[in-house]
């Protein structure tokens, strides 16, 4: 198929305004189980007045209310939901001027009126740097004939807001301004366009045919296609996703003003009309099928606003005459798909763990390589798990310990893994301190999120030598649960003979400049440029190390960063003299560093020193740390 039968978009009778919701009942208590506590009732309404919407527990209300979803996977959420999510984003982006990626979905609540509403909270990354965000966007949603086969709204679009007292309302807020749209932009949705008719058009400067470089630049452009295919298979729910990426074949867009001199900016525009026709990779029919989309976008200048009207039809591309496709219907009643909540699991201090519970802890340990445990009551320790509530704070050495495998991971994989957030960790205890951390990792090389592992031992001081020494034994993007075909404690193992001695025993002192000038070899040693020092983040890990070891029992650390490093000088046993900046790379070097932290925790003008020997054994996954520091009072 290569031409379509187009109408110029022509206003028809009557004007569309957005839906408003309808006032809610009056409320009937027909039966007991209509019953609802009135203090269990007045503590719903304060939370959805102190949230938003966005936080509240469950109540059931005989006529409906605001219904919590949380969801075990946020990776794995209805596509409607992340449809909504990345519309909310998308509103962001075009007013804040910012570039948010929809990285998971945390949890969403779902509200029936005349309209389905959702509000929903998010995690996003602002790939302008890197900088990851919790977001909340509310999003309501009308099929219907009258206007457009569906129309969708984002109500509310921001960063995660704490939730409190308002002095304002946000119903204001959220009321969608109608007369701030041209009548151009009211009238039903325009038929689609024909070469003809467009070559007819009195007003070609209305329209611009978006070049390849345009779809690629602008990702929008897919999720509004996405929408399209969405409604023609409105309850195929999550299947969709394998029918992805779409293939986009034309898009023309119109506006009310020309813009021949410069077209390109209708893609900036508030106001906008999208033809698009595109293919999914694979269809839900079997069949070769293209679809025909009318995208209309408006925008009523009002902070987190963004509606979308969608039409779509499909066609058979295997007939000189195309035949349409029947689009899926799904009653308009019944909920796209079953979302899991979680349950709560509570255990007893005088639970005792039985044969069988022993045995299933085992096995989850090895199918997992201890990452994914339950709690087991083990009267001699063993594996326990953690959670934390938000994945972004966590205690600081956790922190540190991710960073740390996925500093490993880079130099071995040469890639660019940045933390994002801890999602949870299990802890062991025999002759040292184990974690097992599951953490959110991004690439900044190709800005791709991932899911990582990594388990990391530590070793206390002595007082005899006072270095703290740290091995991650395994570091890698997170692997199923399973059976294994060989023990992971293979992999675990540290290869001591790998090491040479050089790097063995105790660590050296403190480097002066007489000691450096007296060298026999010189060339063993490189003094780092400032341009080293932006390039190689992890220096900065490492000095956190040392500062993390100085003040272990201070709590959270966070104020005083970033700290500031003063001078790094690089030892390794081979000389470098030809290119001294690659003893960077080696796999153990010596590390003198001093550097100040942003205040001190002391109160006072505080310098460190700090030694931080790094080795590696050369199998997969597994870096050593050993860490001295000191401080003194800078003159």
């Amino acid at each position: 198929m290569s031409d379509f039968e187009i109408v110029i978009p022509k206003c028809r009778t009557g004007q569309r305004k957005l839906r408003r919701r309808p006032p809610r009942a009056v409320r009937n208590y027909s039966s007991d189980e209509d019953y609802v506590d009135p203090a269990e009732e007045e503590e719903y309404y304060r939370q959805v007045r102190e949230s938003n919407g966005f936080d509240v527990d469950r109540c059931p209300l005989p006529d409906g209310g605001i219904f919590p979803h949380l969801l075990r996977d946020k990776y794995d959420y209805p596509f409607h939901i992340g449809l909504f999510g990345r519309l909310g984003l998308h509103c962001y982006n075009l007013q804040k001027g910012a570039n948010l990626e929809l990285i998971g979905i945390n949890k969403y609540n779902s509200e029936a009126t005349g309209l389905y509403v959702e509000y929903i909270t998010l995690e996003a990354m602002d790939t302008f740097n890197n900088s990851p965000c919790s977001f909340q966007t509310c999003v309501s949603k009308y099929i219907g004939p009258e206007y457009a086969s569906l129309n969708v709204l984002t109500e509310l679009c921001r960063l995660k807001v704490p939730s409190g007292p308002w002095a304002i309302p946000t119903g204001d807020e959220r009321q969608w301004k109608d007369e701030a749209i041209d009548d151009f932009y009211k009238c039903k949705l325009p038929d689609w366009l024909t070469k003809d008719r467009l070559a007819a058009s009195t007003n070609k400067g209305q329209f611009y045919e978006l070049r390849q470089s345009d779809v690629q630049i602008n990702q929008w452009l897919h999720l509004y296609a996405e929408f399209a295919f969405h409604l023609h298979w409105i309850g195929y729910g999550k299947k969709l996703k394998s029918f992805l990426p779409l293939d986009i074949k034309k898009v023309i867009i119109q506006t009310k003003e020309s813009g021949e001199e410069s077209p390109r900016m209708k893609l900036k525009a508030n106001n906008a009309v999208f033809f698009m026709s595109f293919m999914a990779n694979g269809d839900p029919s079997g069949m070769p099928v293209e679809y025909q989309a009318i995208v209309r976008r408006t925008m009523d200048g009002k902070p987190g606003h963004i509606p979308l009207d969608v039409d779509c039809e499909a066609y058979t591309c295997e007939d000189e005459s195309p035949m349409p496709i029947q689009k899926l219907e799904t009653p308009r009643c019944s909920p796209e798909s079953s979302v899991p909540v979680l349950e709560e699991v509570y255990w007893s201090e005088d639970d005792e763990m039985d044969s069988e519970e022993e045995e299933e802890y085992q096995r989850q340990v090895r199918e997992s390589d201890g990452f994914d445990v339950d709690y087991f009551p083990l009267p001699c320790g063993g594996i326990f798990p953690h959670e934390f509530e938000d994945m972004f704070v966590y205690p600081v050495k956790l922190g540190l310990y991710s960073r740390l495998g996925l500093h490993c991971y880079n130099l071995q994989k040469g890639t660019n893994l940045k933390l994002i957030g801890i999602h949870k960790y299990n802890s062991e205890t025999s002759v040292r301190f184990g974690y097992y951390i599951t953490l959110e990792a991004i690439d900044t090389y190709n800005n791709s999120p991932c899911t990582f592992q990594t388990c990391v031992t530590e070793f206390y001081p002595t007082p005899r030598d006072g270095i703290f020494t740290l091995h991650t034994h395994l570091s890698r993007l997170k692997v199923p649960n399973g059976p294994r075909a060989t023990s992971i404690y293979l992999e675990k193992g540290w290869e001591d003979e790998a090491i040479d001695d050089f790097y063995k025993g105790k660590m050296p002192n403190w480097l002066t400049k007489d000691e450096l000038a007296a060298a026999s070899d010189k060339g063993q040693y490189y003094e780092l440029q400032e341009s080293d020092l932006l390039g190689n983040e992890w220096l900065h890990l490492y000095a956190e190390f040392a500062f993390y070891w100085r003040w272990r029992g201070y709590g959270s650390l966070t104020p005083f960063l970033p700290l500031k490093i003063k001078k790094i000088i690089i030892q390794t046993q081979e000389s470098g003299e030809e290119s001294p900046h690659l003893k960077l790379k080696a796999n153990n070097a010596i590390f003198f560093m001093s550097f100040k932290g942003n205040g001190d925790p002391s109160g006072m003008d505080v310098e460190y020193q700090a030694i931080v020997r790094k080795t590696m054994d050369g199998k997969p996954g597994h870096i050593c740390l050993e860490v001295q520091s000191w401080a003194y009072e800078a003159p």
